[in-house]
């Protein structure tokens, strides 16, 4: 065997819900990325507050971390978390944090510590479960 396997966690949409509320209330920099993959025509309908949008079609395709991704990254906190979704989180979701883990390569870029979870459920539970926390 070449080494551990790191893996993404998955969490319930409330661990997230929580990480916002507190963000928001404390007006403090986020140290942590919601990244949205769904097409960005369902991200424009409607999105977690504070997404961002990579489409899982060429984020799958990535051979290299995207510079824009990088430079959030660079700006954030010393540990970071990278938070995945798609619509039920069941495979474009899960995919995309595997491939992110996979380009990050190791436990910290930048000098800083990454983890990568998965938000479960999707956008179809968040929607319904916090409809005051989408834009």
């Amino acid at each position: 065997m070449m080494g551990a396997k790191r893996h993404f966690t998955i969490v319930k949409r409330q661990h997230l819900a929580n990480r916002l509320k507190a963000a928001q209330e404390d007006h403090l920099h986020l140290s942590f990325l919601v990244i949205d993959v769904r097409e960005p025509e369902n991200y424009a309908k409607g999105h977690i507050k504070h997404a961002i949008n990579y489409d899982s079609r060429s984020l799958l395709n990535w051979t290299r971390m995207d510079a824009g991704l990088l430079d959030k990254l660079k700006s954030s906190d010393k540990e970071i978390h990278l938070y995945f979704h798609c619509h039920l989180s069941l495979i474009r979701g899960p995919s995309s944090a595997k491939h992110i883990e996979k380009l990050l390569g190791s436990d910290s870029v930048l000098g800083k510590k990454i983890k990568v979870f998965l938000v479960e459920g999707g956008w179809k539970g968040w929607k319904r479960e916090y409809p005051d926390m989408i834009e």
